[in-house]
Order: C-alpha cells, then sequence, then structure tokens
C-alpha cells in the first residue's frame, strides 16, 4: 500500500492537471463564442499607444478581464482585475496590447447582482490611429495612379527629346516624381497592409535613399550636362571644318574614351 501511495498520488496530479486543462478550453471556448454576440468597440487606436477599459456596473462586486485574442488569433490569458472606483471599472494596460496591427478582441466577466456576465470590445490597431476608409483607399490609388502617368511620361520623354537640357530636366522630374511615388506607397503600405510591415519599412528606407540621393543627382547631372554640352560644340566645330556628322561624332567619341 505505501508503495501504491506515490504512484497514486502522481495520477492525481496529472487527473487535476489534466482537469485544468479541460476547464481553461471550455472557457476560452465559451467566451470566443460569446464575442460575436455582444461585441462591442473600442475604435481604431495608434500603434504604441495606451489602452484603457471601463465598465460602468453598480451592482457589481468585480469585474475581472480573462484574455485577448491577437490578429493572428493566437489567444494570451490574461485574468487580470479591474480597479473599481465608485459604480465603474478601470484598467490602464499601457502599450502592452498596442503593439500588432490589426483587429484586436479583449474579453472579461463580472458579477452583474449576482450573475456572472461576460463583456467583449475588439478594437484595431493602426500605424497613426486613423480609420482606414473605402475614401481615403481611392485618395491614395488615384495619387498613386497619377504619379505612376506622368513618371511613364517623363520617361518616355527624356527618351524621346534630342535637346539636352529637355532631358536632363526631364530626367529630374522624373526622380522627384518618383520620391513622390515611394512616399504615397509607403504611407499605403502603413494603412493598408498591416500584416506585412516589412513593405512599409522598404519604401521608408527607399524613400530616405532617394532624398539622400538628390545631391549627387544633382551634381552628377551637372558635370554630365557640362560635358556633353562640351561635347556637342566640338562636334558642331568639327562639322564646320567640312567633317561629316557621323566622321564628327565618331572622333568626338573616341576623344573620350
Amino acid at each position: 500500500m505505501d508503495k501504491g501511495y506515490p504512484i497514486l498520488k502522481k495520477r492525481m496530479k496529472n487527473l487535476n492537471r489534466i482537469s485544468a486543462i479541460l476547464i481553461l478550453t471550455f472557457l476560452i471556448i465559451f467566451f470566443s463564442n460569446f464575442v460575436s454576440a455582444t461585441q462591442e468597440t473600442l475604435g481604431t487606436v495608434e500603434k504604441g499607444s495606451d489602452l484603457s477599459l471601463m465598465q460602468t456596473c453598480g451592482n457589481c462586486s468585480f469585474n475581472n478581464i480573462s484574455y485577448i485574442v491577437y490578429p493572428n488569433k493566437t489567444i494570451e490569458i490574461l485574468n487580470i482585475a479591474m480597479t473599481k472606483e465608485g459604480v465603474s471599472f478601470y484598467y490602464n494596460s499601457g502599450d502592452n496590447y498596442t503593439q500588432n496591427f490589426g483587429k484586436h478582441d479583449i474579453c472579461g466577466f463580472g458579477d452583474v447582482s449576482g450573475v456572472i456576465t461576460t463583456w467583449c470590445y475588439d478594437y484595431f490597431v493602426t500605424p497613426n490611429g486613423e480609420e482606414v476608409s473605402s475614401g481615403k483607399s481611392i485618395f491614395y490609388i488615384g495619387l498613386l495612379a497619377v504619379l505612376i502617368f506622368f513618371m511613364v511620361l517623363g520617361i518616355y520623354a527624356f527618351v524621346s527629346f534630342d535637346g539636352l537640357l529637355s532631358r536632363v530636366g526631364m530626367f529630374g522630374i522624373s526622380y522627384l516624381i518618383l520620391i513622390s511615388i515611394t512616399f504615397v506607397g509607403w504611407n499605403m503600405a502603413n494603412d493598408f497592409l498591416t500584416s506585412a510591415p516589412f513593405i512599409a519599412s522598404f519604401l521608408r528606407i527607399l524613400f530616405f535613399v532617394l532624398i539622400i540621393g538628390i545631391l549627387p543627382l544633382v551634381i552628377g547631372g551637372f558635370s554630365w550636362f557640362v560635358i556633353m554640352a562640351f561635347k556637342v560644340k566640338e562636334i558642331q566645330r568639327l562639322m564646320d571644318r567640312g567633317f561629316s556628322s557621323d566622321e564628327a561624332e565618331r572622333r568626338q567619341g573616341k576623344k573620350y574614351k
């Protein structure tokens, strides 16, 4: 009998553990099913901002936050008691639950007149705390389409124009439009592609690289313009001396090789 007691104790411990897991699973399923029935919203909050909850219940002796569902559908058990002040219960989570983009569900329960009652809220985390709307989407897409159109037009003009000054001007305008496109794309990715933040990060880095590249581009473009202007002048001088345009360009080309 003494030898069997440790085995029995171990089995009872395992049984208690399994029972606790089953009860916890039941509570999660129960609360998850309840979300769709009494879902309320806290609106849209900015990433990294404080999240505050308030429950008004004059007949409650307690109010607890039980769990949170993250955008990737993982569930974190919280079991946090809210602070009672008068007829209201408060809890400020700081920025603990506003670090992931997308829809969150936070749920809890209290004893309303002695009856256990559950509640749930949802809230959306975005980079700037603004709600994504169809009007905003249309504006971004329209602006991006216009910028891409003018950039293609600028590149076509750069290839088609023969004038040196015109080509330099079209190249500069196309570069500025490219900066605008990356800026708009960066903001679109921040607002709409919350599940792929690396795209916004990439466009942000590209935007600043293009901004930094303006100075060397201006210096390089000016130098290229001076060299090409001198080359055109030399070609014209050779043509004035009786050389054909092809021969003058060939001789000038050899000079710069």
